[in-house]
């Protein structure tokens, strides 16, 4: 009998880098990048995650978001003006703005940080994410790096309890303690390498240690 090959799948995702008015959401989101400085090719990396057969959290849900802020801006502000423009109707009536100012300010500057705040360090080897120029992408990818606790996975359905973390700043310095096995210490010491944080320092003294 020959080999039969395993049963598998691929993922292929909706084309949500499309959005209105032929603009596309790649190139929202690279002109963003260029702007932080950071040495990234969103087109490069999304499409090896397409070929990996593996799913980035961070690039689907940017590009996801992205789509449907679009609609509703496409709604409430089809001329795409730089003015203020709000809802009519609704419960939100009156207290959601849809200026374009907003979308390419505020919108895409979200967007790129959610897309780039699960990429492997490998993409931050030539470039690492600056507080000064990317402040949202630096607060997202920090605190998506040391907020492992009650956070449940497949390894672990429960999460580790806050009580096997503690963090203190002293003298502008952040100190994190996190008791906790030495693989998952070196994938926060990993994750925060794509960071400029100098000032941040990762420890495995014991919980709430002095």
């Amino acid at each position: 009998m020959h080999d039969v090959p395993d049963i598998g799948y691929r993922f292929t995702p909706p084309a949500f880098d499309r959005l209105q008015n032929s603009v596309n959401s790649f190139d929202l989101i690279q002109k963003r990048l260029n702007k932080w400085d950071l040495q990234i090719d969103a087109s490069k990396a999304y499409n090896q995650m397409i070929d990996s057969g593996k799913t980035c959290h961070g690039m689907i849900s940017s590009l996801a978001v992205l789509y449907l802020v679009d609609l509703l801006y496409q709604k409430f502000n089809q001329k795409r003006e730089y003015k203020d423009c709000y809802m009519r109707r609704g419960p939100l009536a009156g207290d959601v703005n849809f200026n374009q100012v907003y979308f390419e300010r505020d919108v895409v500057s979200a967007c790129t940080a959610i897309f780039i705040h699960n990429l492997p360090s490998k993409w931050f080897a030539n470039a690492r994410i600056d507080r000064s120029k990317a402040p949202v992408a630096f607060l997202l990818k920090l605190s998506d790096s040391l907020q492992i606790w009650e956070r449940p996975s497949k390894e672990n359905p429960t999460g580790f309890p806050a009580t096997k973390f503690d963090m203190k700043i002293q003298d502008g310095q952040l100190f994190f303690y996190a008791n906790i096995s030495d693989d998952k210490n070196k994938k926060m010491t990993n994750d925060i390498s794509t960071l400029i944080a100098p000032d941040i320092h990762i420890s495995q003294r014991d919980a709430c240690a002095t």
